[in-house]
């Protein structure tokens, strides 16, 4: 069995977004600024590598963070330290469109106002509980 390379990683789920948004190849390579037959070539998985500026193109044509596409297509070698973006996730997860994610995103500044201080408090709590287990830890360390 052979092992999929970056660039094939990047083509496979690049031909599956864009199919899942009913854009043609013409269309999406238009929209990217990328020429066509790069990204049949791309999708098809004829090349080994892929420019971090076509990378760019690419997540940015999708709505992404490029550090989101790499994420997707299993190619990041860290973990992120923070949780994804709450529109990046709300529209891979739950497909939902643009519309909706802006319902979201007033519906959360309400409960944000509402329980301003509440979450304040439990934000405090937090970093107190990371900074002891931190401490904590440098002290094993020793």
């Amino acid at each position: 069995m052979s092992v999929m390379n970056a660039a094939a990683k990047i083509g496979k789920y690049l031909r599956y977004q864009r199919m899942k948004r009913k854009d043609t190849l013409a269309e999406f390579a238009q929209k990217i600024g990328v020429d066509s037959s790069y990204l049949f070539r791309l999708e098809k998985g004829d090349y080994k590598t892929v420019g971090i500026d076509v990378l760019e193109k690419i997540a940015t044509g999708l709505q992404m963070d490029l550090i989101d596409l790499l994420l997707k297509c299993n190619l990041s070698l860290k973990k992120p330290k923070e949780l994804p973006d709450i529109k990046y996730y709300l529209r891979e997860k739950y497909q939902f469109h643009t519309k909706a994610i802006e319902d979201v995103l007033l519906f959360m500044s309400f409960v944000e106002k509402k329980y301003e201080k509440e979450i304040a408090r439990r934000r405090k709590l937090h970093e107190k509980y990371w900074a002891k287990s931190k401490e904590d830890t440098q002290k094993l360390e020793k």
